[in-house]
């Protein structure tokens, strides 16, 4: 986040003036940060462990999605349009 942004660190807790990288979902919604070390500097390893954690999360969750939606489908279910239209809903 740009350090001088004041509305945006006031909304997500942050010390005005100190860098920080805040992932938040499509709503807003914060799913994880990662501050500055000791020495007031981000660590791009952190940053990149927190990414990577956050992508194989949701490629489970789709995973599962799409297994779910392929039972439905093969019982000719016609709410996995409903669960078909959801997961097109978590692109990024």
């Amino acid at each position: 986040m740009d350090p001088g942004n004041r509305v945006t660190y006031g909304k997500y807790n942050l010390t005005s003036g100190h860098e920080a990288v805040v992932l938040i979902s499509g709503d807003g919604m914060e799913l994880n940060r990662v501050m500055p070390n000791k020495k007031g500097r981000l660590s791009s390893i952190a940053v990149e462990k927190m990414l990577k954690s956050e992508l194989d999360k949701r490629e489970r969750i789709l995973a599962s999605a799409l297994k779910a939606a392929e039972e439905k489908a093969k019982k000719n279910d016609v709410s996995v349009r409903d669960d078909l239209q959801n997961i097109w809903r978590l692109r990024c």
